[in-house]
Formats: C-alpha cells, sequence, structure tokens
C-alpha cells in the first residue's frame, strides 16, 4: 500500500548559504552577452579546473595501465626467485649505506614538497593574490627549476658529480627555510616568493639523479626493490609533509618550519657521511 502526502508549507529560507557566506565578498565579474570575440576561453563546469585535472589524472592512469597489459613483455629470465622473502631483499638494499642515503633523500624532499605546497597558497592568499594570478608566481618557478634539473643532470652525469649537486640542492632546501621564517617574521613578499623558488630549485637538483642513482648503485637481482623502497619513502614523505604542516601551521608556524629545518640537515649529515659518487659509466 502506498500513502501519499501534500506538504503544506516549506521551511523558510532565512538567507544566503553558510560556506558562501563565511568566504565573504568577492570579485564579481560582468556576464557574456551576445556575440563576442576572444583571444582565451576558459571553459569550467566539471571539465576543467580541480575536477578537470583529476579526470585527465584518471583517463592518463587508464591508458598506463593498458599499455601495461597489452604491449609490456613479460621478462624472459627473472633475475631471482619467486621464493625469496621480501623482508630479505628489502634488507639487501637497506645495508647499502648509498641506497639509504638516496631513500631518506626522497622522503626529505616529499615531506619539504607537501608542507611547502600546503603553507604557500594559503600565505599568497593572506598577501592578497588571488587564484588566476598565482601563474605569474607558478610559471616562471616551472620554467627555472626544469633548467635546473637538466642541469644538475647533465652535471651530475657527465662529471659524475652526484655528490657535489646534491650538496647544492640541499643548501637550496636550507636557504628555503630560512626565506620563509624571514617572510613569517617580517611579512616581506620578497621572502615568501624567494623561499617558494629556492625549494622548488632544491626539489628539481634531486628530481633526475635519485632514480639513476636507484638503479647504478644497484644489480638487477635488487633493483625492482630498491626502486620500491625509494617510491615507498617517497609516499610516507607526502603523508608526513601535510601532516605536519596541517597539525602546526596554524598554532606554530616556527616549528613547523624548524622540522623540515632538522630533516635537511640531517640529510646533509647522511649525505656527508655515507654517500659517495658511483663508479663512472664504462664507455
Amino acid at each position: 500500500m502506498v500513502l501519499s502526502r501534500t506538504v503544506a508549507r516549506l521551511p523558510v529560507d532565512p538567507g544566503p548559504a553558510a560556506w558562501d557566506d563565511l568566504l565573504g565578498s568577492c570579485s564579481h565579474y560582468p556576464q557574456a552577452d551576445g556575440r563576442i570575440t576572444a583571444d582565451w576561453l576558459v571553459i569550467g563546469g566539471g571539465f576543467a579546473g580541480l575536477s578537470g585535472i583529476f579526470g585527465l589524472i584518471t583517463l592518463m592512469a587508464t591508458i598506463g595501465l593498458f599499455i601495461l597489459w597489452r604491449f609490456v613483455p613479460e621478462p624472459e629470465n627473472p633475475s631471482r626467485t619467486p621464493n625469496t622473502p621480501t623482508l630479505e631483499m628489502i634488507k639487501s638494499v637497506l645495508v647499502l649505506p648509498s641506497i639509504r642515503t638516496i631513500d631518506f633523500g626522497a622522503f626529505v624532499c616529499s615531506t619539504g614538497l607537501s608542507a611547502v605546497f600546503f603553507m604557500i597558497p594559503i600565505q599568497l592568499a593572506e598577501q592578497g593574490w588571488i587564484s588566476s594570478e598565482l601563474w605569474q608566481i607558478y610559471l616562471p618557478m616551472l620554467l627555472s627549476g626544469g633548467l635546473i634539473m637538466v642541469g644538475a643532470a647533465i652535471v651530475a652525469e657527465t662529471k659524475n658529480r652526484f655528490r657535489e649537486v646534491m650538496f647544492l640542492g640541499v643548501g637550496f632546501l636550507v636557504a628555503s627555510v630560512f626565506c620563509l621564517a624571514f617572510f613569517h617574521e617580517f611579512q616581506d613578499n620578497f621572502f615568501l616568493i624567494a623561499g617558494l623558488f629556492l625549494f622548488f630549485m632544491g626539489f628539481n637538483v634531486f628530481e633526475p639523479l635519485f632514480p639513476s642513482l636507484v638503479t647504478r648503485l644497484t644489480n638487477p637481482t635488487t633493483k625492482g626493490t630498491a626502486s620500491g623502497v625509494y617510491n615507498f619513502c617517497q609516499f610516507v614523505g607526502h603523508f608526513a609533509g601535510a601532516a605536519i604542516a596541517g597539525i602546526f601551521y596554524s598554532t606554530n608556524l616556527f616549528f613547523l618550519l624548524g622540522l623540515l629545518l632538522m630533516i635537511n640537515l640531517s640529510f646533509l649529515f647522511l649525505l656527508y657521511k655515507d654517500f659517495q659518487n658511483p663508479a663512472p659509466r664504462q664507455k
């Protein structure tokens, strides 16, 4: 049996939505009307913006799975027997001091990346930057970071100066922490943008070097395990950076920056103590 009810009246709508009221006033732009010719057209509504990025990531991941399924062949001669204990394989790569240093460096860089990109957008918004203007900061940072990445890889690979180049990268990371601390103290935009650029320079020094070193410092038997441990350290770093930034950003920013400085200096110590340049490639 189906019961039906007739609604006599609806609840009174007292005003704007709570989230809209919390956002406060914002800029209003005129609506497009009639026939308009424009140099640029930005389309939203799920096809662009943040949701569009996630859609593109999903599409690319699906294509990658298809390529892996259809076109990547199985290895003809497995480099290890299937019954090798996983923990034994992990231990076999972590006993290498240089690999331990690289794994900790991956953790440090990922922690810094998540923490910095938690802080920076908030601080830029507090300084009056709006989202449509952030490309003026991020685009030059991206281009200069790409140049640093290529230059670091060329010097390290051709001159076999991995250790020296990584010292430079740690210097960039440490300098970025000091710039962010100066910004917090003096509220000068120069220190904020300089800190962001310096961090991105340091991060991009390590981005091409770590994967290359993981494969060079291991043999065919341990190469896959070493890559897996390296990637795991990256993911743990992303979690740690976002977690500590979320916890300490509003309560004690100097403590947060102190943690980042401490892990950067710890990486510098391990780099000095345990890492040596690999043997040059045979020509």
